[in-house]
């Protein structure tokens, strides 16, 4: 504008062009760095995960991995930028999956044993419904089983921004898996805690850094089976004489050869053929109550048609054979042994008979009787509730009624008032049974 002296004022628009010379810097200098790290809840580092960070402005992409220790970075980033940062992990959906993960489902549907942190009930949504129901049981007994290999609506692993704030840790949703930001420092710092899909107890193995072992009971759960034959068929039954309270337990069963399973009959166990999959010779089984059956006897049955296995033995190389008994201090897992049972056609073999202890409860002493029909070595084991080793005998005892004799003074004070189970076996066969000490 130009004014002169009366006030009279006209204008001109006028542009001015600003040309670098070669010697001018024309990038933009202010930058930031980004780092972060990404673990489990249990604080095991993850490596191998990639993130992604998308320039929106351009839709331009950078990506990186975390290293060994869970640790990511990208360096000199423009700042004033808005970026979108997103990772992402695919492994085989079955890692650190078991049976023992669809009874704790079960136990927190029910109430009778909530998760204790958001991110297990995140990890129990199997199908991504935002809810945790039975169909989330459904399909992570069909990935046991082997139906699928991967999950259908939902991925293996998500990965959730640590600075997000749960209103209610048992409905978690929605979750922030992915951070927009625009930068105005020159650091900036974004962690993620990443979730196993299907795995609420923390049992995956991935090699991570600081990752915790899963503890196993030494103790086995011995199963028997033993093959009928009938008019209408055959059958096979199993059965267990261990005096254990059973939550679940899972095995793939394999034949001499290929049959068919045409029903299963529950006995102790509630088992049905929704808990089954027969491939081949194979048989897998998950089995699972979120309330725990006291078993001793005969826990379910398989019915074939006129062809059965002659014999049976685990796989351990598909699955796991495990056991999930309840004991009072919380959820034991123990292995599982498997063998035929002694019939009495089978006259070479040494039958053993156990009865209860006497007297019961017991204070200073107890008698523990039982009969062999042959000569042979017998062994007597005592553990606690918890499975705890208290007691071993071992000696060599004459066919007929036999008896171990148990003083409060062979505890060594290890002892304190409650149930002990006391486990008898010789060559052929072994039989545990409960009894009440009082101090």
């Amino acid at each position: 504008y130009v004014f002169d002296e009366a006030g009279n004022f006209d204008f001109c628009t006028a542009m001015i062009r600003i040309t670098a010379n070669a010697a001018c810097d024309t990038t933009n200098t202010v930058t930031f760095d980004l780092e972060g790290k990404i673990g489990t809840e249990d604080e095991s580092s993850m490596n191998q995960v990639e993130l992604e960070l998308v320039n929106t402005s351009d839709e331009s992409t950078i990506t990186t991995s975390t290293d060994a220790s869970g640790f990511y970075s990208f360096v000199d980033l423009p700042q004033a930028v808005n970026f979108e940062l997103t990772p992402t992990y695919s492994d085989d959906a079955i890692n650190g999956i078991t049976t023992l993960d669809i009874v704790l489902i079960q136990k927190h549907i029910l109430g009778l044993q909530t998760f204790d942190s958001p991110y297990k009930v995140i990890a129990a949504d199997v199908n991504g419904s935002e809810n945790v129901s039975g169909a989330d049981i459904v399909q992570l007994r069909k990935l046991i089983l082997g139906f699928y290999d991967e999950f259908p609506s939902s991925p293996s692993w998500r990965f959730i921004a640590s600075n997000q704030v749960f209103f209610d840790n048992l409905a978690p949703w929605p979750l922030q898996e992915s951070v927009d930001f625009i930068a105005s420092e020159s650091f900036k710092v974004e962690d993620f805690v990443s979730v196993k899909i299907g795995d609420v107890n923390l049992s995956r193995t991935m090699g991570f850094s600081d990752e915790k072992p899963i503890v196993r009971n030494d103790r086995s759960l011995q199963i028997q089976y033993e093959i009928l034959k009938e008019e209408s068929g055959s059958k096979v039954r199993f059965l267990s004489n261990d005096a254990v309270d059973l939550l679940g337990i899972q095995m793939v069963l394999d034949t001499d050869t290929p049959f068919a399973v045409e029903s299963v009959q529950a006995r102790a166990l509630e088992v049905d053929k929704n808990m089954i999959r027969q491939n081949e010779n194979l048989v897998s089984l998950s089995y699972s109550m979120p309330m725990a059956k006291s078993i001793d006897g005969p826990l379910f049955e398989f019915n074939f048609g006129h062809m059965s296995p002659s014999k049976i033995t685990l796989n351990q190389s598909i699955m796991k054979a495990e056991a999930y008994i309840q004991t009072a201090t919380g959820i034991e897992v123990s292995q599982v042994d498997l063998r035929q049972k002694v019939n009495a056609t089978q006259v070479t073999t040494n039958k053993l008979e156990v009865y209860q202890n006497k007297p019961n409860p017991f204070t200073d002493y107890t008698e523990l009787p039982f009969a062999i029909t042959e000569s042979d070595l017998v062994t007597l084991e005592i553990r606690d509730v918890n499975g705890v080793l208290m007691l071993t005998k071992i000696s060599m005892f004459q066919e007929g009624k036999n008896k171990f004799i148990v003083q409060s003074s062979d505890f060594a004070n290890q002892v304190k008032d409650g149930i002990l189970i006391y486990t008898i076996s010789n060559s052929t066969e072994r039989v545990s049974r409960k009894m009440v000490n009082i101090k």
